[in-house]
């Protein structure tokens, strides 16, 4: 069996840093980038599945020793699909400890970037998606992301973007919500007519799975956070929007509205 060498892993390291930065972007080798990202990727794996304290060591090095994340964003219009999405997966693997996650949270324009790069209409932005996804599964992240600007660009992603990013945008909204309740409860109370405001916009869109995934998250967002649960179910408007929809084409859009709609039938029995 081949044993760890720390010294063997920053050589990778500090070449992958070097052909990013010793290079102008139109001379950058991306098969070489490639490569050497990969060869890092196995010997990261490797450690995850045998060794934590080399597994934490690696992830060190990537991290705080040198900028390689930062560099790989800075760079990845430049690289091919397969490249990026081997940057995906070293950013996963960077989430995977504490140290991954706080480097994060002091870099956070890097999050800013990629949600800037998400909302961009090119072949990058899908990839960037991705990434987003890993940073919704750590509770310190999620935070960042809902008391900054980030979390309405999700909304208007999904009000007018190619279906692809659409599916992944609720993918990473019902993450948000489904796993991070006391956040996002503490978010809504003091959010909510921003995010209302945003919300009824999605319902009132032209698109089927926009609207059909929107009645579907805003019921389960109704029965699982109260003070949401009160101001919405006090406005005779937003009772109007939800009944509007029996008259959809869809019956699974019907079906969706109808459950809600039946909260505020139960809220005015009980008054």
């Amino acid at each position: 069996m081949t044993m760890f060498s720390k010294f063997n892993y920053k050589k990778g390291v500090v070449k992958l840093y070097e052909k990013l930065t010793c290079c102008h972007d139109e001379s950058i080798d991306v098969k070489k980038i490639h490569d050497v990202i990969e060869n890092i990727l196995k010997t990261i794996h490797k450690q995850y599945n045998t060794n934590r304290t080399h597994f934490i060591d690696c992830i060190n090095i990537i991290s705080s020793t040198y900028p390689i994340i930062y560099l790989l964003i800075d760079k990845f219009n430049l690289l091919d699909s397969e490249t990026k999405m081997c940057v995906v997966k070293l950013i996963s693997y960077v989430l995977y400890t504490s140290d991954g996650v706080y480097y994060f949270l002091q870099h956070q324009f890097i999050i800013d970037e990629i949600f800037y790069y998400f909302i961009r209409e090119d072949d990058i932005s899908l990839t960037m998606g991705y990434i987003i996804q890993e940073f919704v599964k750590h509770k310190d992240i999620v935070q960042v992301i809902l008391f900054t600007p980030s979390v309405y660009l999700l909304f208007f992603i999904i009000k007018d973007d190619t279906v692809e990013k659409i599916a992944l945008s609720f993918e990473i909204v019902n993450t948000i919500f489904k796993e991070h309740k006391c956040m996002v409860e503490y978010f809504l109370q003091y959010n909510y007519d921003r995010f209302i405001e945003l919300y009824l916009s999605l319902l009132k869109s032209n698109n089927y799975i926009v609207v059909r995934k929107g009645l579907e998250l805003l019921y389960f967002i109704l029965t699982r956070y109260k003070y949401f649960y009160e101001r919405f179910i006090q406005s005779i408007d937003n009772m109007r929007l939800i009944a509007s929809f029996q008259n959809d084409p869809s019956e699974k859009i019907q079906a969706s509205a109808y459950k809600i709609y039946d909260l505020f039938v139960k809220k005015f029995d009980r008054e």
